[in-house]
C-alpha cells in the first residue's frame, strides 16, 4: 500500500502582497491540493480559505465500483458548489479558484485540474506534464483553429482564464465547469509537482525537473523552486507542492 508523503511552500510574490494562495495535504497521505483564488485582496483570501476547510471538513472516499477519477471529478464539483453557495450569501464574494488535487487510492493514482495552476509527474528521471491552464492562449493552441493575428497574440494572452471553480463567472443553465482529470498507476518512487502561475509563468518544466533532481527532499525541493521563482521576478504569490509515493 502506498501513500503520498508531501510538503509544500507558500510564498507571497515581489508585486503581491496578499496570499490568495494555499495547499491541502491529508495527515493519511491520500489527498493533497494545491489552489490559487482570484479576485483581489480580502476576495481572494477568502476563497483560499473556504477551499482549504472544504478539503478539512470533506474527506475524499470513493466507493467501488467508482473510479477514482470519476470520485476525485465529483469530489471537486461539490467544492465548486460549495463556493457558489457562499457566493449566494454574500455578493461580494465574486472570485474563482484554480486547483490541482491528488489523490492515491489503491492502485492508482488520480489527478483533478481547474483553473491556471498546473501539475507534473516525475518518473524514471523524465518530468511530464500533466495538467496545463485553462487560460485563453492554451485553449487557442488546444482548439488549432486560430488567425495569423491571434497568433501574434497569443504572447499577451497568458493567465486570461477561461475556467475556474468559483462564482469568477456569469452562472446559467447552460455552463458547467470543466475539470480535467489523470489516472495513472501508483509507483513507489514517483514524485509529483504541483504549482500555481507564479512559479509557472518564469520555470520552464526543465527547470523543474533539475532542481528536484538536485533535491530528493520534497521540502528542499519546494523551498528551491519558490527561491527560484523569486529570483526571476515573479510577481505573484506563489505556492509548490512536492509529494512523493511510498510505503505507507
Amino acid at each position: 500500500m502506498l501513500r503520498l508523503r508531501a510538503a509544500s511552500r507558500v510564498q507571497p510574490g515581489l508585486e503581491r502582497k496578499w496570499l490568495g494562495v494555499g495547499v491541502y495535504i491529508d495527515p493519511r497521505g491520500s489527498v493533497c491540493a494545491l489552489f490559487d483564488a482570484m479576485g483581489g485582496q480580502g476576495v481572494s483570501e477568502v476563497g483560499a480559505h473556504e477551499t482549504c476547510a472544504f478539503f478539512e471538513k470533506t474527506p475524499f472516499e470513493p466507493t467501488e465500483p467508482e473510479r477514482e477519477d470519476d470520485a476525485l471529478r465529483a469530489h471537486v464539483s461539490a467544492l465548486d458548489e460549495r463556493l457558489w453557495a457562499l457566493n449566494d450569501k454574500s455578493v461580494a464574494y465574486t472570485f474563482g479558484v484554480s486547483i490541482d488535487v491528488l489523490a492515491c487510492v489503491g492502485p492508482h493514482v488520480a489527478l483533478a485540474h481547474a483553473g491556471l495552476t498546473a501539475s507534473f509527474a516525475v518518473r524514471e528521471q523524465q518530468i511530464e506534464q500533466l495538467t496545463f491552464a485553462h487560460d485563453l492562449r492554451s485553449e487557442l493552441q488546444r482548439v488549432g483553429n486560430y488567425s495569423k493575428r491571434a497568433t501574434e497574440l497569443m504572447r499577451t494572452l497568458t493567465n486570461v482564464v477561461v475556467n475556474s471553480l468559483g462564482p469568477n463567472f456569469p452562472r446559467s443553465a447552460n455552463t458547467t465547469r470543466r475539470v480535467d482529470t489523470v489516472l495513472l498507476p501508483a509507483v513507489q518512487g514517483d514524485r509529483y509537482v504541483l504549482v500555481t502561475p507564479g512559479i509557472t509563468d518564469v520555470l520552464e518544466p526543465s527547470l523543474i525537473e533539475a532542481t528536484l533532481r538536485e533535491h530528493t527532499d520534497d521540502d528542499l525541493a519546494c523551498e528551491a523552486l519558490v527561491r527560484a521563482a523569486l529570483e526571476r521576478g515573479s510577481p505573484r504569490d506563489l505556492s509548490a507542492l512536492v509529494a512523493t509515493l511510498v510505503r505507507a
